[in-house]
């Protein structure tokens, strides 16, 4: 039994340049391209700076707790929008083979993009099957590509080649078959086919998000998503109370400004993310996921 273990990094083939910028190998000359995913802290100083967070209906602060929810939620909005995965996310496909693409070093291509690293590149059983040692559920290994054959120059664009040691790729893949002879048969039959479905099995790490840091258009494009979710539930608030508290003219002038101010800055971080989120989906176009799922 050799089921995929997603805990498993230790035969992970890594990318070789970082995802963004995209393949840069240093990007330590004075000027940031990225940062730690945004915090409570942070979206407070860039996008509350001289606003009041405070419920007018309770008195109460809107908590960090908040904030770090509204971030979660923005993220996960602009991700959907965006068709981009931002922080690492393990996934696993069960790909097709063409013959034509297995010619061209077995080209592959991720739905998710771009590739951090990949796990495992195999040719696995669809049965799922108990161990009955470990009593683990698990699916059958009939084959699986070495680590160091994957080429990773692609990685940014969710792109897959294999790139044996040897000349003859069809004879490599033999010699260096798992060592049980139904493997070995099983390569013989496949290497007639013209196409299958389901085929090649793939386990990869895909993202923006290396080391925790993000790039800094998207943190910012999450940023405004966080902070539009927060005025949204600020604005009725305000508007409800410079209603029902008119023991004054002066109350109910200062309620009424507050609502104002919260609608204007709502209507201009709407505009700076749908216009930045345009910008972003032009520059990453060429790693958008394929489908969104």
């Amino acid at each position: 039994m050799s089921g995929y273990n997603s805990g498993d990094y230790s035969r992970s083939k890594p990318s070789d340049a970082s995802a963004w910028p995209v393949r840069a190998v240093n990007t330590g000359f004075g000027i940031e391209r990225t940062e730690k995913l945004l915090t409570p802290a942070k979206l407070r100083s860039r996008f509350f700076r001289g606003l009041p967070l405070v419920s007018p209906l309770t008195n109460e602060p809107i908590t960090n707790a908040e904030l770090k929810d509204d971030i979660t939620q923005a993220l996960n909005s602009f991700e959907l929008e965006s068709g981009l995965t931002v922080t690492p996310a393990q996934h696993k496909w069960r790909l097709e083979f063409d013959a034509g693409l297995y010619k061209e070093y077995l080209y592959l291509e991720c739905p998710t993009k771009p590739i951090l690293s990949i796990e495992r590149l195999a040719i696995e059983s669809s049965d799922q099957s108990v161990d009955p040692v470990t009593g683990q559920k698990g699916t059958p290994l009939i084959y699986q590509i070495p680590p160091e054959w994957i080429e990773a120059g692609n990685f940014h664009r969710g792109r897959i080649n294999v790139i044996p040691l040897t000349p003859a790729f069809g004879a490599t893949v033999v010699a260096h078959s798992t060592g049980d002879a139904s493997g070995v048969a099983f390569l013989n039959v496949f290497g007639s086919q013209n196409y299958l479905p389901a085929f090649w099995t793939v386990a990869a790490t895909c993202g923006l998000s290396e080391d925790g840091n993000v790039p800094i258009s998207v943190n910012r494009a999450i940023g405004l998503k966080a902070s539009i979710m927060t005025l949204q539930n600020l604005i009725p608030q305000n508007q409800y109370t410079s209603y029902s508290l008119a023991i004054d003219g002066v109350s109910q002038n200062q309620q009424n400004q507050a609502a104002a101010l919260y609608t204007q800055t709502l209507e201009r971080r709407q505009e700076e993310y749908d216009r930045l989120l345009s910008d972003i989906k032009l520059k990453f176009r060429g790693i958008i996921s394929t489908y969104i799922g």
